[in-house]
């Protein structure tokens, strides 16, 4: 829907709700007498384009327990008379352009029911609020206030937000270290500092954040669902348990007691300046997953029990100084050479050897991802029981042996099928024919290194190469291990920082 809202909204004096969210409006909304609708709850004008100021009139609807004007053209500073909504627990203003983050949060904490308040990607290049200017927000529970470009240290005020769960301060200019008293919010899980200039070591409070220990958070739902690129969340306990600092100056060493923090499903430190090992503590955290430790000066070895942290989907140590094998008997197998690439020393980033039988126990495995590496030897028959399998790349390697022994048919999910450029022989095995969920066609013709299969191909419609893909894996393609409890798609739980929230 588009145009102007009509004045005569206003008419309409039983209104509760109104749901205008992801529309094309636009306009401004002062022709709209919002203070003749005294039963208004809930406003949603998220993502159109209105544009202005925000009306004085909705100040005037004291039951509004949900406010999202966020995604729009909004600008200038907020009124005093927002005070005026003692019942809001919900405001979210993200993606405008607002000024005076300072005035925004002073008036803002006399409303004293706020518990989710999301003000990212507005108050651009102004100042973090100082220590003494904000009080207030006693009840608050999540606060995003990221894509500010803010400068300054992050405040001590924040310390007194005793019910904080998360705290979103990524894309910001932010300076010093990361306080010693962020372990005094005992309720925070959810934690975002990526892409700022914070300097310091890693704190050992940091290593002692209770709800980082153990997952406990209270499955409380908002007022209004968080939309992020593409979910909505309606409790915080969707979002998954996170620590992410990545792209700052932090210096020093990964702290062993990092192993503490068991409930972490996220661990983000990439393109810092740390050195020394990866610590073997770090194969505790049994939750994880996805583990980016990129882009530092990290020496050593690779932990062999990395390979136990059977639900890691997201996994990168590139760019490193690591050095030695790369253990292939568990997870790490399935992922990409990029995960890996940039470490010098490190096997010569190529992964040799054969694939152990013990991947039949990666039951939750989706994605094999092995193409353009030195391995060797007959495939396992375990990797038949791998049968959530969706894509298997063990192209340009030098894998041997029939294939007719081996039983496709129990594949049932299986999308993509690469194994060019081996050395298999003999007749191309007819039980790939019996997947329901037959390896998609591709137009790539067979490639071998060495004459591929020396009988003739089963009688099936369309020749057998048209299901051998032969391209190399994207950057971007990981195995994917399911969480468990059913919390599959239900959780941020990848790397990417950026979660454009409204």
């Amino acid at each position: 829907m588009s145009g102007e809202l009509p004045p005569t909204l206003s008419n309409c004096t039983s209104l509760i709700t109104i749901d205008f969210s992801s529309n094309n409006f636009s306009g401004g909304l002062k022709e709209v007498n919002f203070s003749n609708l005294p039963n208004l709850k809930t406003i949603d004008l998220m993502l159109n384009n209105f544009s202005g100021t925000i009306p004085k009139s909705i100040y005037s609807c004291i039951n509004l327990t949900a406010l999202r004007l966020s995604s729009n053209k909004f600008h200038g500073q907020l009124s005093e008379r927002i005070g005026n909504l003692k019942s809001l627990a919900f405001l979210s203003l993200v993606d405008n352009s607002l000024t005076n983050i300072t005035s925004a949060l002073q008036i803002l904490s006399s409303c004293r029911n706020l518990t989710t308040l999301l003000i990212g990607t507005n108050f651009k290049n102004e100042a973090m609020p100082k220590d003494d200017a904000i009080d207030g927000f006693w009840n608050l529970r999540v606060l995003f206030l990221n894509d500010c470009s803010l400068s300054g240290n992050i405040p001590l005020w924040l310390s007194k937000l005793t019910n904080l769960e998360m705290l979103l301060l990524y894309n910001n200019e932010l300076t010093g270290p990361i306080p010693d008293w962020i372990n005094s919010l005992i309720f925070l899980f959810h934690i975002n500092m990526y892409n700022n200039s914070l300097t310091g070591e890693i704190p050992t409070a940091l290593m002692s954040m209770p709800m980082l220990e153990k997952d406990k958070v209270a499955p409380k739902p908002f007022e209004l669902p968080i939309y992020t690129r593409s979910r909505q969340y309606r409790m915080a306990i969707s979002f998954s348990t996170m620590l992410r600092v990545g792209r700052n100056n932090l210096t020093g060493v990964i702290p062993e007691e990092i192993g503490q923090l068991k409930a972490l499903v996220s661990l983000d430190l990439r393109s810092n300046k740390l050195i020394g090992v990866i610590p073997q503590s770090i194969c505790n955290l049994s939750n994880l997953e996805a583990l980016d430790l990129s882009g530092k000066h990290l020496t050593g070895t690779i932990p062999i029990g990395l390979n136990n942290l059977h639900f890691v989907s997201k996994f990168n140590i590139s760019n490193n100084d690591l050095e030695g094998p790369i253990p292939i008997n568990g997870q790490l197998i399935t992922f990409p050479r990029t995960s890996f690439e940039g470490n010098p020393d490190l096997g010569g980033n190529v992964i040799r050897g054969s694939i152990p039988d013990s991947i039949g126990e990666l039951k939750g495995l989706q994605e094999l991802q092995l193409g353009h590496n030195n391995m060797s030897e007959e495939l396992p028959s375990t990797l038949g029981n791998c049968t959530d399998l969706r894509s298997i790349n063990l192209g340009c390697n030098y894998f041997s042996g029939e294939l007719t022994g081996f039983n496709f048919s129990t594949l049932t999910n299986l999308k993509s099928l690469d194994l060019m450029r081996n050395n298999f022989n003999g007749t191309f095995p007819e039980s790939i024919y019996s997947s329901p969920g037959q390896p998609q066609p591709c137009n790539q013709a067979l490639a071998p290194r060495h004459p591929l299969y020396d009988g003739p191909f089963a009688r099936h419609p369309g020749p057998p190469a048209a299901y051998l893909l032969a391209h190399a894996p994207s950057s971007s393609t990981m195995a994917a291990s399911p969480r468990r409890h059913g919390h599959v798609g239900t959780r941020d739980d990848g790397l990417e920082p950026h979660l454009h929230t409204h």
